[in-house]
């Protein structure tokens, strides 16, 4: 029988039981939660939050280790930079950029920026002039917001306006207001990481962000009297589901910088503040989890959502470790582009998966599905696909790169393919086991990435992993393990250990050739791993458990150059283990062929594999058996 074209996955409006139940109790202990209905879809972001703010003129609505804001107040203040914004920049369309620090005023200048009609561009602080150039230019942005003691930023055309916060903050207008009267309105521009190397960017609009707030909402039932950490930097495109999540549903915002306090501050802030929703991606939530002191609990909270990179089984051990039993854990798979299309919801119970937690059913107005699918391992297996009117135009002036991802859908719906490889359970629920392109040939084997980083975060000690494939040359791929250790790990394991316990758990050729070991791992600004900033490993001798012994004599001298030349390693001692070394079937291969041609002789190529070391070679070589073969 031939296999389907597409398989849909599906959809939370028929949830088995399990889920069913777990949502069910995933709400306010006040039970107050009032459902959003499609009538949303039909306003902005601004006429939303006029509601609120007019609703709850009096309740929290933001609050930092300095400043505690009212609704009442947060629209007063947005409302006088938006004004002084019009007043400044006249009427338009041209988007306004954001580099603030992490807080208040930052969600008074975006509210702002909305108010004064238009599109909000945040900018990190510390990017490179290189990529703030970048941004500028292709973003059109007319002006940015910054502090006022704040470089300049780099714009070679001298077009754009650094608008000081204090100063909009402070200017008598008497402007009237022009916020975006179509929800098709752009609302916010991202730039996200490109394979290429240059950063895409793209738009979302009003619409679009209350089609994934509504979504999430319903689901977890926000309310009012919920009170949301938000560490996610504006950068990031997850930022959005906190932030209006939040403002409109009435609920209060606890910003946090962790740049700036770090992560070990996060407990007491979540138990000073009765913080009631979670939300962060799944490495902070493991830094979290190892700054918790002991007997530390957290009573209010009532939902941990994690987005943005994998959540793995010991993430949702810790989760049902750490924290109370009405406590509700989300997975989430979403992007920029598309926003939230996918969600699961764990208790003490729901069943988990041996590598990834799945991220579940389709939501809302999404549709999800798997794309020329597979069997593997009796389950089906292809390329994600959504389905939807609620996504991003396309990419800013890469029309070749827009039309690769999106394609026209049904009933004027439009089809994303994000790049991921998703897995179906036979429960229904999908499993994100990683991105196309981290799926790699090795020597003619497909190997899946994550399924090797998996496999490293079981050593005992392990806190992150990650493998990347380096390239030698153009015939020749290597991978390369990366790996953080606990603090509480005394001895480094050695690659001897390493090697051994992942020859036990994957096939030879998804043992990787190096292994590096990091203090810490590379962070973009949105907190993601990385991975273009992991350094290749050196040319110097592993962390082998055979002791260094130099070569005695001319035979093992020689042995010793040939294998440091084709391992590319600086010395080699003569009982370290070929395959410990980074050794494989194809370097076996040159080893023997050069040792052959050099001291012309015959040689079984399969003799480094009998006589694995230099010591062990050069005796087999010198006593001409049992592997010298007369020819």
């Amino acid at each position: 029988m031939p296999s389907p074209s597409i398989i849909e996955v599906r959809s939370e409006r028929s949830l088995p039981p399990s889920q069913a139940a777990i949502r069910a109790r995933c709400f306010h202990p006040s039970g107050l939660f009032e459902p959003i209905d499609r009538e949303i879809l039909s306003k902005t972001l601004i006429d939303c939050f006029y509601q609120v703010a007019q609703r709850y003129a009096d309740r929290t609505a933001v609050q930092t280790f300095d400043t505690h804001l009212t609704y009442g107040e947060l629209l007063a203040e947005a409302e006088q930079v938006g004004r002084a914004l019009v007043a400044r920049l006249g009427q338009g369309t041209a988007p306004v950029g954001v580099q603030l620090r992490h807080g208040a005023r930052q969600l008074i200048a975006v509210l702002g920026v909305l108010m004064a009609g238009r599109a909000y561009l945040p900018l990190a602080k510390g990017y490179p002039p290189e990529h703030i150039r970048f941004v500028i230019q292709r973003s059109r942005l007319c002006a940015v917001i910054t502090e006022g003691s704040a470089e300049p930023l780099p714009d070679p055309e001298g077009e754009v306006k650094n608008v000081a916060i204090e100063a909009l903050e402070q200017e008598p207008t008497g402007v009237d207001l022009s916020p975006p009267h179509s929800p098709e309105a752009a609302a916010i521009i991202l730039f996200t990481s490109g394979s290429t190397g240059e950063p895409k960017a793209f738009a979302q609009t009003h619409a679009n962000i209350l089609c994934d707030v509504r979504n999430y909402a319903n689901a977890a039932h926000f309310c009012a009297e919920d009170r949301f950490l938000l560490v996610s930097q504006m950068t990031f495109a997850d930022s959005l589901r906190t932030i209006y999540g939040a403002l409109m549903t009435g609920a209060a915002l606890y910003p946090l910088d962790l740049n700036h306090h770090g992560v070990q501050t996060m407990p007491e802030w979540l138990r000073c503040n009765d913080i009631t929703i979670y939300r962060s991606v799944p490495t902070v939530y493991r830094q979290f989890i190892k700054c918790l002191p002991e007997g530390f609990s957290f009573p209010q909270l009532r939902l941990i959502y994690l987005s943005g990179e994998p959540v793995y089984r010991k993430d949702i051990e810790a989760y049902r470790e750490h924290f109370f039993d009405h406590c509700i854990l989300v997975n989430r798979l979403g992007t920029g582009e598309a926003l939230t299309f996918c969600s699961c919801f764990y208790d003490k119970h729901e069943p988990v998966g041996d590598v990834h937690a799945p991220v579940g059913y389709s939501m809302g107005d999404k549709r999800v599905y798997l794309l020329e699918p597979n069997k593997r391992d009796g389950l089906w297996t292809g390329e994600i696909a959504v389905e939807s009117r609620y996504f991003c135009a396309g990419y800013l002036e890469r029309p070749d790169l827009t039309a690769e991802v999106f394609s026209p859908g049904p009933g004027g719906t439009r089809v994303y393919r994000p790049g991921d490889i998703g897995q179906l359970l036979p429960d229904g629920r999908l499993v994100h086991i990683g991105r196309k392109d981290f799926q790699v040939k090795i020597r003619g084997h497909r190997v899946e990435i994550v399924e090797i980083e998996q496999a490293l975060l079981d050593f005992p000690g392990t806190e992150e992993s990650a493998v990347a494939v380096l390239h030698s040359d153009e015939a020749d791929q290597n991978l390369v393990a990366y790996l953080k250790f606990d603090q509480d790990v005394e001895d480094v394991p050695t690659v001897s250990a390493l090697r051994r316990f992942l020859a036990d758990r994957l096939p030879v050729f998804m043992v990787p050739h190096s292994y590096v070991v990091l203090d810490d791992f590379p962070r973009t600004a949105t907190g993601k791993l990385d991975r273009r900033s992991l350094l290749p490993p050196g040319c110097g001798r592993p962390d082998i458990e055979a002791p260094y012994v130099a070569p005695r004599d001319d035979i093992e001298r020689y042995l010793a150059s040939v294998w440091s030349e084709v391992l590319k390693i600086d010395s080699v001692g003569i009982h370290d283990p070929f395959l410990e070394l980074g050794g494989d079937s194809l370097r076996a291969s040159q080893v023997v062929t050069r040792v052959i041609d050099d001291l012309e002789i015959n040689l079984e190529l399969r003799l480094i594999f009998y006589a694995p070391t230099i010591a062990s070679m050069a005796k087999s070589i010198k006593d001409n058996a049992p592997f010298l073969m007369r020819g």
